[in-house]
């Protein structure tokens, strides 16, 4: 497993290669407009765009390079809608989020596409890209140029740092298993990523209406924080654990961000400069946890929209934010739930499968392994241990938090079995072969399910 040190040197060099990507993009922005907006629109798109494009090979990036324009002057043109008829900007908002996860469903390029997709429209919402100096016309093209910086000093940026050895390039990197990868058990019924696109549009649509009709002055965050609670939806657990972290966190980073406002006349340029020391804080948390990263997010959003709107009420966004969490959570509860408990036997399937095609060429009798023969299937295993361990964390909330009995059965299913390949990548035993293929049989029985994994546990412990 990675040690804490070496996995918090990559999030330092992961982080500064990204705040270096949005600082460049801030500033092309502030070069072709000096207000404010672009320039955060720049920044946060930059951030956003890093995370997805760390994941993409060459294809990808191109493809990436190719849309993203495309899809920010869309964005810019949503913008304008919510400012001039908002009614309609927030139905053409809420169908192309909704476009965005459903998308998914038709395979790993559409899947790209419809991330890229979600990006400006997310950043829209608290960077306002419509400049009075230079009107329509000239937004746009400001819109386009910034979309392109960003894209670019991501690539360039990104592709240096592979090749100095400070992050991984994506092309060594095996693919993702797809989001829409069959169950353990398939039920007869709407297919998840459907649901999941209709949750979405569903959270943001009935953010809107209530923003508008309640908050017609203060509705953005209500929408941005029902958008980022549903957004990578793996079930109801995983809603409602993102939900009370970005609760907390948003409380605590309001706090935060309250602090540089209370100094007297603040100027743009100190708010943007404390936005990005704020950002670089969270993308060293992000891997370490949800709230950290929630937090500094807040701090970022807030300086943000107090930089390009001049308004900022504590009390508003804890309300605001508390609000949207709960459309979000409501939805995912009652209008064609997930159940996270089948996500997490689709993860285990994935990972499961991956250590026993490794496991099968790393203690064959009859033959050592090639060199290098066995390094895909064991990158496999760690790209599906890392996809577990991201729907783990309501249920390692609740073995933290909460006693046995209230514990979920689910809670014992990841534990175990992340404890068993932990132990098989650090010593191959070939007599764990039988009892992983037993618990991948155990998956479609989940009464079954947790006796396999003791058995696998027991196996790879050498007992």
């Amino acid at each position: 497993m990675t040690s804490f040190r070496s996995r918090l040197a990559l999030s330092l060099r992961s982080a500064a290669v990204t705040t270096a990507a949005a600082l460049v993009t801030l500033a092309v922005a502030v070069l072709l407009d000096p207000e404010p907006g672009p320039a955060i629109f720049g920044m946060l798109l930059a951030v956003s765009l890093s995370r997805s494009q760390l994941e993409r090979d060459l294809r990808g990036r191109l493809e990436a390079g190719l849309v993203l324009p495309l899809v920010a002057l869309m964005g810019a043109g949503v913008g304008a809608l919510l400012v001039s008829l908002p009614w309609l900007g927030a139905l053409v908002f809420t169908l192309a989020v909704t476009l965005s996860v459903y998308l998914r469903r038709f395979g790993e390029l559409w899947r790209r596409i419809g991330g890229l997709i979600a990006l400006p429209f997310t950043v829209l919402l608290v960077a306002p890209l419509q400049s009075e100096r230079l009107g329509p016309g000239g937004s746009l093209l400001v819109t386009l140029a910034v979309g392109v910086t960003a894209w670019i000093a991501v690539t360039v940026l990104q592709l240096a740092a592979a090749r100095l050895g400070a992050l991984t390039p994506a092309s060594v990197r095996p693919p993702a298993p797809s989001e829409g990868s069959p169950s353990p058990r398939t039920p007869p019924r709407l297919d998840a990523t459907t649901r999941l696109a209709v949750q979405m549009g569903a959270a943001v649509g009935i953010a809107f209406v209530v923003g508008y009709l309640v908050f017609p002055d203060r509705w953005s965050w209500i929408v941005l924080t029902a958008l980022l609670v549903t957004v990578g939806n793996a079930g109801r657990a995983d809603v409602t654990h993102k939900a009370v972290q970005r609760v907390l966190g948003a409380g605590v980073g309001s706090v935060i961000a309250l602090v540089p406002l209370l100094l007297p006349h603040p100027a743009p340029a100190v708010g943007i400069g404390l936005a990005l020391l704020a950002l670089f804080a969270g993308l060293v948390a992000r891997p370490f946890g949800y709230v950290g990263w929630t937090l500094a997010v807040t701090v970022v959003l807030a300086l943000a929209q107090s930089v390009t709107t001049g308004r900022f009420s504590l009390l508003e966004r804890w309300e605001e934010i508390a609000l949207g969490a709960v459309i979000a959570v409501a939805v995912a509860w009652l209008l064609l739930p997930v159940r996270s408990e089948s996500t997490v036997r689709r993860r285990l399937a994935d990972l499961l499968s991956a250590t026993a095609d490794w496991l099968e060429i790393v203690t064959a009798p009859e033959r050592a392994p090639e060199d290098g023969e066995a390094d895909a299937p064991r990158a496999r295993v760690d790209v599906a241990l890392a996809r577990v361990t991201r729907v783990a964390g309501p249920y390692d909330a609740a073995r933290r938090w909460l006693p046995p009995s209230w514990r979920p059965r689910a809670c014992g299913w990841l534990d175990t079995a992340r404890s068993a390949v932990a132990l098989l990548l650090d010593r191959p035993r070939i007599g764990a072969r039988r009892p992983l293929g037993t618990a991948r049989r155990s998956l479609r029985a989940p009464d079954e399910l947790q006796a396999a994994l003791d058995a696998l546990l027991e196996a790879a412990s050498g007992s």
